[in-house]
């Protein structure tokens, strides 16, 4: 609801992840794909991207590789399903973020 909308990881020995209006937590520990402030979900002109805040290991958004320290640091999300990677290509970390289709 609130942009932009954070995700990352966090230390914590609780196995459930925290959630709020502008961002998601969630504990991997030994995971290490998944930076604390990982990637974030940003609104521009009534789209929605995907920026990379800087992680090691990146992040790929349908097959786009990004990184805040490349000339790709984000990439617009299209309507339908669109897959985010946490880290490379081999990453555990998976997202699925899917959009309404335009009318």
């Amino acid at each position: 609801k609130e942009y932009p909308f954070v995700v990352g990881n966090f230390s914590s020995k609780a196995k459930q992840s925290v959630i709020t209006a502008n961002s998601l937590k969630i504990p991997l520990m030994g995971i290490h794909e998944l930076s604390d402030n990982h990637f974030e979900v940003v609104k521009r002109d009534g789209e929605l991207y995907i920026r990379d805040k800087g992680s090691p290991h990146g992040t790929i958004v349908n097959g786009e590789a990004l990184s805040r320290y490349s000339l790709n640091a984000t990439a617009k999300l299209k309507p339908g399903r669109n897959e985010v990677v946490a880290g490379g290509q081999e990453s555990p970390v998976r997202f699925a973020i899917t959009l309404p289709q335009k009318s």
